[in-house]
């Protein structure tokens, strides 16, 4: 039988916060919300390596409906202060993995040669 993971408390409580601080537009840093979720200072410096790349993580961040992101993404574009729509708008597509971050996704060339008889 297979272990199914699923995301901790922490985990959570982070997903939680960040749905209340993009919610309300406040500018946020991963970090910040992981130290609000319990997680210690030291753990908090690499979100990316202590938070983002966990099963539970992506779990709960798949449940967030594209169209939903792409809708406020839309009204954050049209807000007057387009440096902060920018910001928002990169981060809500960081979080889908949406947003290419210095790597090139060639899925087209990944396809292997098929040999044909």
């Amino acid at each position: 039988m297979a272990l199914i993971r699923k995301p901790t408390i922490k985990q959570r409580l982070a997903f939680k916060n960040l749905l209340e601080v993009l919610r309300n537009g406040d500018p946020f840093s991963l970090k910040s919300i992981m130290e609000s979720a319990g997680y210690s200072p030291k753990t908090a410096i690499c979100p990316d390596k202590n938070l983002t790349s966990k099963i539970g993580w992506k779990q709960l961040i798949a449940k967030i409906d594209d169209e939903e992101v792409l809708n406020k993404f839309q009204e954050i574009l049209r807000d007057s202060d387009k440096r902060a729509s920018m910001d928002a708008g990169k981060e809500l597509l960081k979080l889908k993995d949406r947003y290419p971050d210095k790597k090139i996704k060639l899925s087209a060339y990944d396809e292997r040669d098929e040999v044909v008889e």
